[in-house]
């Protein structure tokens, strides 16, 4: 089965990918600011996470209908331990 991929959510792939980015590169030249790319990360995170809850394409994604509502209805995408297994 083909999976339709949001072009809002590839960008903020991109964005994330970017952050991350920026951050090892802060980290290898000394650690100078790497609070501030922290920060950066976790608010492309939240930009990810509030767009998956409101984007047509997204919502009516099979992978994520499939979780039960008390992960479902959570304001972060992570996955907790217990159900990794």
């Amino acid at each position: 089965m083909t999976e339709f991929t949001c072009p809002s959510l590839r960008s903020l792939g991109s964005l994330l990918r970017a952050a991350y980015r920026i951050r090892e590169n802060r980290i290898a030249s000394g650690g100078q600011d790497v609070a501030k790319a922290e920060r950066d990360i976790r608010r492309v995170h939240n930009l990810i996470t509030q767009h998956r809850g409101s984007c047509r394409f997204c919502i009516s994604n099979e992978a994520l209908q499939g979780l039960p509502t008390r992960y479902s209805n959570s304001h972060s995408n992570v996955i907790p331990m217990d159900r990794a297994h």
